[in-house]
């Protein structure tokens, strides 16, 4: 029974020694994640840099963002549109974490959505983010496309060269500080026509 046990011992250690460093590991890689999250609510754009490998990839609805230049591109633009996340429910599956993600900013308040609720997925590399990407479409989301598209037809009739600053050729958002900017300036102009009409 000794010999057995003396035998058994070896096996049973490593076992118990790989639980506890992918318990270690899960717990490392949710770290990250919320020190992402808090990075990202300070638009600590040297930190966030850090973060990522140069070949990240952020798949960003029907934009595919590549390099650390372009996926710290919508960041900024968060900065200048006062963006707030929360991250909560996180799921660890190997370099995998997915989890849900409520976001507040001007944008937002300015069309009258309280919020949104992501369900982002991150692939983490030697840990660094390799790759963003979103599970499932958010809360809300076809209310919030249906008034950028009333908002981006008025802004082709009304202010074709903030259109132009605000897309590139391909109708892909150029994500910029100023940009951010600019968007909730021109939103605040399109909801009070709106409101306007709607008294009339």
């Amino acid at each position: 029974m000794t010999y057995q046990f003396q035998r058994l011992a070896p096996a049973l250690i490593f076992i118990l020694l790989m639980a506890s460093c992918a318990g270690e590991r899960s717990s490392n890689l949710e770290r990250l994640v919320h020190e992402y999250i808090d990075a990202c609510n300070l638009h600590d754009l040297e930190t966030l840099r850090g973060m990522l490998t140069d070949d990240v990839v952020w798949y960003l609805g029907a934009d595919t963002l590549v390099g650390k230049d372009q996926v710290l591109g919508p960041l900024a633009y968060d900065e200048a549109i006062n963006t707030y996340l929360e991250g909560s429910n996180m799921v660890v599956k190997g370099d995998t974490v997915e989890f849900e993600l409520l976001e507040k900013n001007d944008v937002l308040t300015v069309l009258k959505i309280d919020e949104l609720r992501h369900f982002p997925r991150f692939i983490f590399k030697e840990g660094l983010i390799l790759e963003k990407a979103s599970r499932k479409t958010y809360a809300r989301a076809q209310e919030l496309e249906e008034q950028i598209a009333a908002f981006r037809e008025w802004l082709g009739e009304n202010h074709p060269d903030d259109l132009a600053r605000l897309e590139a050729p391909d109708g892909s958002l150029i994500y910029s500080s100023d940009n951010g900017y600019l968007v909730v300036k021109l939103l605040k102009i399109w909801a009070a026509e709106k409101q306007s009409e709607y008294r009339e």
